[in-house]
Order: C-alpha cells, then sequence, then structure tokens
C-alpha cells in the first residue's frame, strides 16, 4: 500500500489519491490518539477497503508509528555522537528505545501468536462515555 508516502508533517491531504483518504485519515487519527481510534474511524476503513486491505492498513500505521518512535532516538543519538544534542531527549532515553527491541520482539511475536490463538480482537475501543 502506497498511502503512507502521502502522511505530510503540515497534515495537507491534497497529494492524497481520493482512493486512499480514507486509509491516510486512519492513520492520522490512529496516531493522534496514541493508538486508540474511534470505532466509527475503523469502521469507515473496513467499509471501504474491506476487512484483509483494514488489517493491512492497520499494520502499516502500527508498524510506521514504532518506526518513528525507534527512528527519533536514533536520530537524536547520532546527532549526540556528532556533538550537537537535540535537547528533546537524553542519553539514557536513546539508549532504552534503541535497545529496547531485543527483549520486546520476542514478547511481541509471543503476545502476537497467543492472541491469535485465543482470538482476541485487533483492536480495541473505549466507551464514549456518553
Amino acid at each position: 500500500m502506497v498511502f503512507i508516502q502521502y502522511c505530510h508533517i503540515s497534515g495537507s491531504s491534497e497529494a492524497v489519491p481520493s482512493s486512499e483518504r480514507i486509509a491516510v485519515l486512519f492513520a492520522q487519527q490512529y496516531a493522534d490518539s496514541g493508538g486508540n481510534p474511534s470505532h466509527d474511524s475503523w469502521q469507515r476503513v473496513v467499509d471501504v477497503y474491506g476487512l484483509s486491505k483494514s488489517l493491512i492498513i492497520l499494520g502499516a500505521t502500527r508498524t510506521i508509528m514504532i518506526g518513528n518512535i525507534w527512528g527519533i532516538a536514533f536520530s537524536s543519538f547520532l546527532s549526540r555522537l556528532k556533538g550537537k544534542p537535540t535537547g528533546k531527549t537524553n542519553f539514557l532515553y536513546e539508549i532504552s528505545i534503541m535497545l529496547s527491541i531485543v527483549p520486546f520482539l520476542p514478547v511481541a511475536i509471543v503476545h502476537a501468536l497467543v492472541a491469535k490463538i485465543i482470538g482476541l480482537p485487533v483492536l480495541s475501543f473505549k466507551e464514549s462515555g456518553l
């Protein structure tokens, strides 16, 4: 899926093909909500793309979020090595994020397998409180 290339820091969606706009808006809402999208936004993605493609969109969105977290720490670490720390992070944070993949990746794989076996939903939604 190529919708990823259209996500802009500026938030502009003009370059996004109309066929991918729902996916991009979902990905933005997913990121903005810290991984807690609304049920309505997820249902709209499923209605437009079908469940199989929607799960791919969700997986890509989650992968990008993890990549961004790791990439920011890595970039800050490289800047620190060049003598230009960003000031937004510290050494301990950068190292801990970069090394966190070692214990968390196997745990995530086991979690995914167990969740699949026992049939946990891929997404859960909070009650709206209304």
